[in-house]
């Protein structure tokens, strides 16, 4: 089964990604057996050499090329808005967290029927389209164009865009919508990056702050060191991998820190 996985999410783009996802838990944030998740590894390698997909991965997003620091001094400031970035999607993550045990907590306390939850959740995203349509998407065919720049929102529209679709997104699983996590939470962070670099231009760096914080947030909410990193990885197709390593690490910490062992 783990073979068949990674083999489809390989033709996707995504070869590690299966084996990782099966073996790395939150209480266990590295793989502890190379057999449990070798298997699982070796089909998403062969479903992505498949697809062609070592042919582009690596450049980053089309259109979108990762320029690497020049010198020094620029390693460090790119280094030190990975960190700075990798602590708020930490943070984005961990409220989403908390964000949507209130969900929970309210649905089931004020509408225990799960029809009246899904009326009321259908309300609320219909007031959210009207302030921001692009927000009832996954995301997943949305991260490219947003990186093209082919969303013309401006600055606070992009982190407005974001939020909402953080805040959407949790109450949607929280009320039993049937989606995942990633794309919405990579789509946010990329979202909330645009429009910080966007607002300091000259001082944050946009391609470092936007993988940075689609991998911390992922970490965050996870609980999770590898499989944030390979994510963020394919689906921005090797875009400022450095600020995605360290994005990663310090969204795990900061969700190790803040969070109790027993709550994982």
């Amino acid at each position: 089964a783990s073979c068949s996985v990674s083999g489809v999410l390989g033709l996707f783009g995504l070869p590690l990604i299966g084996g990782i996802a099966l073996a790395e838990r939150p209480e266990r944030p590295m793989p502890s057996s190379l057999w449990r998740w070798l298997p699982g590894i070796s089909s998403g390698i062969a479903g992505f050499a498949a697809f062609q997909g070592l042919t582009r991965f690596g450049s980053g997003e089309l259109g979108v090329p990762y320029v690497w620091p020049s010198d020094s001094q620029q390693l460090l400031v790119h280094l030190f808005w990975a960190l700075v970035l990798g602590l708020l999607g930490g943070s984005i993550g961990l409220i989403f967290l908390h964000w949507r045990k209130i969900c929970e907590a309210g649905l089931q306390r004020r509408l225990p029927n799960p029809f009246s939850q899904a009326i009321l959740t259908g309300i609320v995203i219909g007031i959210i389209s009207q302030l921001q349509p692009l927000a009832l998407f996954s995301g997943e065919q949305q991260i490219t164009p947003m990186l093209q720049k082919e969303f013309a929102i401006g600055a606070s529209g992009f982190i407005l865009l974001g939020i909402l679709k953080l805040a959407s997104c949790g109450l949607c699983l929280s009320s039993g919508w049937v989606g995942g996590l990633f794309f919405p939470l990579i789509f946010s962070a990329c979202s909330i990056a645009q429009g910080l670099a966007l607002g300091w231009p000259d001082l944050i760096p946009e391609q470092v702050a936007t993988s940075s914080m689609a991998a911390a947030i992922q970490s965050a909410v996870l609980g999770q060191a590898l499989l944030p990193i390979l994510i963020t990885a394919g689906v921005l197709k090797g875009h400022a991998m450095g600020g995605a390593m360290v994005g990663s690490v310090v969204g795990l910490g900061l969700r190790q820190i803040s969070l109790p062992r027993s709550s994982d």
